[in-house]
């Protein structure tokens, strides 16, 4: 008889322990197949694919955020970081729709590096302000770095951006902001 007749009829007179091995090599022999059948290098040319995708149509903003995604599915994230920055640029009424994943590509890209900085840059020219957490966070970021490179006015007009209570209060309480408010702090 068949496998599968074989597992039926024993099916017919309850779970055995038979049938839990059967099963258990089945969901294994099946998982194993699956990983074989998946090879990174179907991965690069699908991201491959995707970028030809954005040449050819570069206004589609599917084609955007697929690609921003794939990038980060293959662990590129300062990759997936620029992809957002041209997202942002040209559809930032969109930006909300991919909260969750913005928000998590700028976790996932080194803290100091410029990608990082220019994706809050372009969140930050989009007006992008995410509900219900908000953005005030990043605009402190985003305003220390402009401390950073001396670019005090633009600063200055980042961190009105900033509602949040908590956030208010750490900008007041952080002397790097002091000669934004007083002119003659040092």
């Amino acid at each position: 008889t068949t496998l599968p007749v074989q597992i039926y009829s024993m099916l017919r007179r309850g779970i055995t322990p038979e049938i839990n091995a059967v099963s258990t090599l089945l969901l294994l022999a099946t998982s194993l197949l699956l990983f074989a059948a998946h090879r990174p290098e179907q991965d690069a040319r699908a991201r491959k694919m995707l970028a030809q995708a954005v040449k050819l149509n570069p206004d589609d903003s599917d084609s955007w955020r697929i690609l921003a995604k794939t990038h980060a599915y293959l662990d590129d994230y300062d990759a997936a970081a620029k992809t957002l920055i041209t997202y942002a640029q040209r559809w930032p009424s969109r930006l909300d729709s991919e909260k969750d994943f913005i928000i998590e590509m700028i976790d996932a890209v080194e803290a100091d590096s410029a990608v990082r900085q220019q994706l809050l840059q372009a969140l930050y020219n989009a007006k992008w302000n995410p509900e219900p957490v908000g953005a005030t966070g990043l605009w402190k970021e985003l305003a220390l770095d402009k401390i950073r490179l001396g670019q005090r006015e633009a600063a200055r007009s980042i961190i009105t951006r900033i509602t949040a209570p908590a956030d208010l209060v750490a900008v007041r309480s952080d002397n790097r902001f002091d000669h934004l408010f007083d002119p003659n702090a040092p």
